[in-house]
């Protein structure tokens, strides 16, 4: 699955919205054009709102499925004889410096960098200010 994110200005905006706005229409070659009748045009055009209300409820679906998001602050490598004597209060250095971007994921595919944040609504909570978006 190909997920397509886009920043805006508008945080507020609905994926479903915007994508219903964009021009979804499939060309087809003006012989194919002219050799259809009035007749055929009218149950065609019927068909293309029923198309539509279709790829409509399809996206209605597709927008409730739940997604796995990760944040990743850094990784290590250690001998498992060190990790097999880590014990509580050990520190595990990571390979990245405070400041630096995390990356945010979905099924192990980078999709954007971010930097950690506490949410003004509640500050015993981390987030992430999304930065830049990865084009994949």
């Amino acid at each position: 699955m190909n997920i397509d994110i886009h920043a805006t200005e508008d945080h507020n905006i609905d994926p479903k919205e915007e994508y219903l706005k964009q021009d979804h229409n499939i060309s087809q070659d003006d012989s194919f054009n002219n050799s259809i009748t009035n007749n055929t045009n009218k149950t065609s055009s019927s068909n293309t709102n029923n198309t539509c209300e279709k790829f409509s409820d399809n996206i209605d679906l597709v927008m409730n499925i739940p997604i796995n998001i990760q944040i990743i602050l850094g990784s290590c490598c250690m001998q498992i004889a060190d990790l097999v004597n880590l014990s509580k209060g050990d520190v595990i250095k990571l390979d990245r410096k405070i400041g630096e971007y995390v990356d945010v994921t979905i099924n192990n595919q980078k999709i954007a960098k971010g930097e950690i944040t506490i949410m003004e609504d509640d500050d015993t909570r981390f987030g992430v200010k999304i930065l830049e978006i990865l084009n994949s």
